[in-house]
């Protein structure tokens, strides 16, 4: 058999380091092959010393990190080799650190815990790993990952190896982390939120430091508390029903989200929320999720829901509830073929009180009442509040109309009664209005209606302080009231609306020295309707406030008018409500129209009533201060009908004083004189000016004059009169008056 050998050589290294194998493969003829062969040769590097030397050092210099070897033997240890690495990473040069200790990369920081760990690893000759601060050449921090490796040379170690890796980076994200989980660990101590660990194999509940606060016990981690320990915080009412809930997530694995109150050391209960899915652990599934304190959301939810249906003053139903409750008194009474009655109720001349002892006095007076109210009712029963002094009765189940009539009367004792409200006993009254089911209507919206239209009826008859039972006459009153305070909104816009003005004279010269402004109102349908029945019904629905600008405005232009046509009257009188006043841009309105009517402000009276000063609020005072410096006289109209005081006179500045017309009957009431006397003395002590009205005759005229009186207006003297007739009395019939002849009629 004939063959040839083909070698394919392949290092091999032997035990021996002089030699070298080289294995070959035998091949025959046709190249098939037959085997391997060895063959030993002598062993030489692959590269001489001097090139391996240079690809070391290369080596050391492409490497990322940045490499340094201190020499131990020499004092203070200098660097004896950096790598270009170091140069990158430092920005040193190498022929800069030749020869120095490392000590020049910290800075100032010559006192960091790992600079100590390097020199007992030096002392001990072991290698070590610390994070170190140092700073480059441009002054720039990094954080340097140093790593120190003795080496050593026939037995000793003389040098070290430091290996440098700029961690700048992974140093401050964990950083960051660590702000962030502080942060976290804040807002979750804020929000009162903490995480959770339920492990079922053992039964156990696991938490942060959080989780104890949320007990009510002093803040650390709990460890390990048993399902039955935790039981305890929770009151006797839930205990079972959570541990069902509990028992169900770890039977069907399914997660747990449980709102639960828990009981706190000092008695108190708050809420938790308790939300937490299953997560897999080396020592088995765990519940996991987060528990937070909900006692604040709760608590909010629950006056959100009483705010929804409850009066937040008296705590009784409001609107929505007390319609509810009505619909629901309807629906048994149709099934049932029986009655309900619907009562309104409202506090008789509620506003004078709220007016004069100020709204406090007055919200303490509505929950005394609400509270005696619902001391009277029967079970089933409701009373609401719709707002102000209004209440609402819902009654089902009485045998007669004599029974709703005789738990009216108890109410009506009931709120008679004197109430002691802070340093006042206050004595009120109520009025009431009923409607029946299926009487007189058949759903809620209708007897309401009716029930507030008896009402005002039991007011109009008696003066209040008695009830009313709906009948088809008042419909009559229902329908009117509705369509005056449609009108009302809209009677300006219309032109429904004018001024007339009633002179004034000076008792003195017996000259017109003025006239008060007074507002009427022709509705399309109803004709004319007195100030009596439109000025409440407008204060009542916000309308007041429109219609007090509308008039300062117009009798301001008016007088414009009057003094192109020759007439400048001394002085111009308009009352104003306590909407006006009460508004903080009425100042300003009252400037505005000054200076739009070129009219001096000496020239405007403002009539205020009692009523305003005795609330004695700071921006009532306020108002009136400002006023005055604008040079506007402030008058006290209606003084003696209220609560007068004479400090008002002195604490306000008010300069005129105004006499009730009810005062006006000096010549056959002893009584009236003697006021009107005491007023005049106590006014011209204090240098305020005077004005009577409702001087009817000349009997009083003189009495007045008599008594020092400054000015009068009245019947006597003249009726209000329109613009144009105003001026033909003013200019040209003066003395008319003083003959005791007839005067020019209103217009």
């Amino acid at each position: 058999m004939t063959s040839s050998l083909s070698v394919l050589h392949r290092p091999f290294p032997l035990k021996r380091p002089a030699l070298q194998a080289l294995r070959f493969r035998v091949l025959d003829a046709a190249g098939n092959p037959l085997g391997y062969g060895l063959r030993q040769t002598p062993f030489s590097p692959l590269l001489p010393a001097k090139d391996l030397e240079e690809l070391k050092t290369r080596a050391l210099d492409a490497i990322y990190n940045g490499v340094t070897i201190v020499d131990l033997e020499q004092p203070d240890m200098p660097i004896i080799y950096a790598n270009e690495a170091f140069e990158r990473l430092t920005g040193y040069t190498v022929q800069e650190v030749l020869g120095k200790n490392c000590r020049f990369l910290q800075g100032d920081h010559r006192d960091q815990s790992g600079l100590e760990q390097i020199r007992q690893a030096m002392r001990e000759r072991r290698s070590v790993q610390v994070t170190l601060k140092n700073f480059r050449k441009d002054g720039t921090l990094f954080y340097n990952e140093l790593t120190l490796f003795p080496v050593e040379q026939h037995g000793q170690v003389r040098h070290y190896v430091g290996i440098q890796k700029d961690i700048t980076h992974q140093v401050e994200t964990d950083l960051q982390l660590q702000e962030q989980a502080l942060r976290l660990e804040s807002a979750q101590r804020f929000a009162q939120v903490t995480h959770f660990e339920y492990d079922p194999r053992r039964n156990t509940f696991s938490s942060g430091p959080q989780g104890a606060l949320l007990l009510g016990l002093p803040e650390q981690p709990i460890v390990d508390l048993h399902l039955d320990e935790f039981m305890g915080f929770l009151p006797v009412r839930i205990r079972e029903g959570f541990l069902v809930e509990v028992q169900r997530c770890v039977e069907n694995h399914n997660p747990l989200d449980a709102q639960i109150p828990v009981l706190w050391p000092d008695g108190t209960e708050h809420w938790l929320h308790l939300k937490a899915s299953w997560e897999a652990t080396l020592t088995g599934p765990r519940l996991v999720g987060l528990s937070m304190d909900i006692t604040t959301q709760k608590e909010a939810h629950e006056r959100i829901k009483f705010l929804a249906h409850y009066d937040v003053l008296t705590h009784l139903p409001n609107r929505s509830l007390l319609q509810d409750r009505l619909d629901q008194a309807l629906h048994h009474a149709r099934d049932r073929q029986s009655r309900v009655a619907v009562m309104f109720m409202d506090l008789d001349r509620f506003k004078h009180i709220n007016d004069t002892l100020g709204h406090e006095v007055g919200d303490r007076l509505l929950k005394s009442v609400a509270a005696r109210l619902k001391s009277i009712l029967r079970k089933g029963d409701t009373v609401g509040r719709l707002g102000g002094d209004e209440f609402v009765f819902v009654l089902s189940g009485f045998k007669g109309l004599r029974d709703v009539g005789k738990l009216c009367e108890r109410i009506l004792s009931a709120v008679q009664q004197p109430f002691r409200i802070q340093s006042h006993e206050l004595h009120v009254t109520a009025s009431i209005g009923i409607s029946v089911y299926p009487d007189e209507a058949l759903d809620a919206s209708m007897l309401l209606q009716q029930a507030d239209a008896a009402m005002y009826q039991a007011k109009a008859q008696q003066g209040g302080n008695n009830h009313q039972f709906y009948s088809p006459e008042l419909r009559g009153h229902l329908q009117e009231r509705l369509v005056l305070e449609n009108g009302l909104r809209n009677a300006i816009r219309r032109e429904e609306m004018h001024l007339v003005y009633q002179p004034k004279v000076d008792l003195t010269t017996l000259q017109v020295c003025g006239a008060e402004v007074l507002c009427r109102w022709i509705h399309p349908e109803l004709g004319p309707i007195g100030p009596d029945r439109f000025i409440p019904l407008a204060e009542e629905i916000g309308e007041m406030h429109h219609i007090g600008n509308w008039v300062l405005e117009t009798a301001f232009q008016q007088h414009l008018l009057w003094r192109k046509q020759g007439l400048d009257l001394p002085t111009l009188a308009i009352n104003v409500s306590p909407q006006q006043i009460n508004s903080p841009l009425f100042v300003t309105h009252v400037q505005q129209c000054l200076q739009k009517y070129l009219l001096k402000p000496e020239q405007v009276i403002l009539e205020i009533t009692e009523t305003l000063l005795i609330k004695q609020e700071d921006v009532v005072l306020q108002q009136l201060q400002a006023l005055s410096a604008l040079g506007i006289v402030l008058s006290l109209d209606d003084f003696g009908t209220g609560f007068s005081s004479l400090s008002h006179l002195n604490r306000f500045p008010v300069r005129e004083v105004k006499i009730d017309r009810e005062f006006m009957q000096p010549t056959t009431s002893s009584q009236s004189r003697a006021l009107v006397e005491s007023i005049l003395l106590v006014a011209h002590k204090l240098g305020k000016k005077v004005v009577a009205e409702g001087v009817e005759d000349t009997e009083t005229l003189q009495f007045l004059q008599s008594e020092g009186c400054t000015e009068a207006q009245g019947y006597h003297i003249s009726r209000p009169l329109n613009a144009e007739a105003f001026l033909l009395w003013a200019t040209e019939d003066r003395g008319v008056w003083r003959n005791g002849l007839k005067t020019p009629q209103e217009v």
